[in-house]
């Protein structure tokens, strides 16, 4: 039922059917109009001698094709130009769909933050095994400690290990 509604009472197929009846009424208009604008020649076509006929008849189709065929390739471009944009706004995500292809493309971002932990940790402890090679600790009383290393005659200037 649900794939039966989906087909016949969707927004895409009413709109290919208002398209479809436009599309018969406007060559109907166009038929009517040049039948009804050549009505006395189509009236006297049984009257008329075959060579006559043929050409009228053929004047005629071809007016018609021509009508019909302009009608058509301006219905083409407007049809082109409705599909275009319809296409475009189904190709846009949604932000949910933004949100779910960042975290697949990214990871989840508990897991990214148990690893920056995990990474934190690691870097906390090599730096405290450092800092029992250091031969100096300069501190701020409230913020920051460098520990410092130096060999005397070995380096120019000394280096922060820690």
């Amino acid at each position: 039922m649900r794939g039966l509604r989906r087909i016949f009472l969707s927004k895409d197929t009413a709109v290919q059917l208002g398209k479809n009846f436009a599309k018969i009424l406007v060559i109907g208009i166009i038929v009517w109009d040049v039948l009804r604008r050549r009505t006395d020649q189509v009236l006297t076509l049984m009257a008329q001698p075959v060579e006559t006929l043929a050409q009228t008849i053929a004047s005629l189709g071809f007016e018609l094709v021509l009508n019909v065929s302009l009608v058509y390739a301006l219905i083409a471009i407007a049809d082109f130009l409705y599909q275009r944009r319809r296409f475009r706004q189904e190709m846009k995500m949604t932000k949910q769909e933004v949100k779910d292809e960042l975290k697949q493309q990214e990871g989840d971002t508990q897991v990214k933050q148990r690893i920056r932990q995990i990474a934190r940790q690691r870097l906390r402890k090599l730096m405290l095994q450092r800092v029992k090679h250091a031969d100096v600790v300069v501190t701020n009383p409230t913020h920051y400690a460098v520990a410092l290393e130096y060999e005397r005659g070995a380096m120019n200037a000394p280096r922060v290990v820690a």
